[in-house]
């Protein structure tokens, strides 16, 4: 399940990776410009978008997320699911029956196999309670899909419906750069004993968190 999460965010974000390696150094001459030459003036200075450093199993590498306490962001997924509960519940019972069907930045996508790739779905074609979380995930960022049980669960387990919130950057947990992670609304009508393997934590009658940490 942890590399479909990997697929899907990946959906949703590119990853500005880069770096920079030694340089030269170059000297120049002043020259003096004629009295009568109006003076250069340069263009305002545009600035890259703000990138956070997040360190992982190969070193540092940047990305941009915000810099947000796991705490903080659980209690934001606790306040989004008090507020649309039940929209995703019905959403989740609604879901369109599609391979690989995702809400992600505001978009619905679905699976095409002549692509080898994601398709997007007018969302004009799906029920409205999936038309509603397009509309949530475009002014919030939040991504939606439904996923299948990992094989350690019971052949008859429910699939999950995922509310993913973005992922962000906790430089709580070790000095800085800080750890990537994300966090998981997850609606399921599987028993304890099928998902006794996860690491989901209670949060409502079939409903659950999960904060997961994808670097260290």
């Amino acid at each position: 399940m942890k590399q479909k999460r990997l697929r899907i965010i990946l959906l949703a974000i590119a990853l500005l990776l880069g770096c920079s390696m030694g340089g030269t150094e170059k000297q120049s001459e002043a020259t003096e410009q004629p009295a009568d030459l109006p003076e250069e003036t340069s263009e305002p200075e545009v600035k890259d978008p703000v990138l956070n450093p997040y360190f992982t199993c190969t070193g540092t590498e940047y990305g941009p997320y915000p810099i947000l306490p796991p705490e903080e962001r659980r209690a934001e997924a606790e306040a989004l699911f008090a507020e649309y509960r039940e929209a995703f519940e019905l959403a989740a019972k609604e879901w369109p029956d599609f391979d690989r069907f995702y809400v992600i930045n505001g978009k619905a996508y679905v699976w095409d196999p002549e692509q080898n790739g994601n398709a997007t779905v007018d969302p004009a074609t799906l029920p409205e309670s999936v038309q509603a979380l397009v509309a949530l995930s475009e002014e919030t960022g939040i991504g939606f899909y439904r996923t299948g049980p990992e094989p350690v669960f019971t052949e008859d387990a429910a699939p999950f419906f995922e509310v993913n919130l973005p992922m962000a950057i906790d430089t709580t947990m070790y000095q800085d750069p800080g750890t990537l992670y994300a966090v998981w609304l997850i609606y399921t009508e599987n028993t304890a004993e099928q998902i006794r393997y996860s690491e989901l934590e209670p949060l409502a009658e079939n409903w659950y968190i999960e904060i997961y940490f994808y670097a260290y």
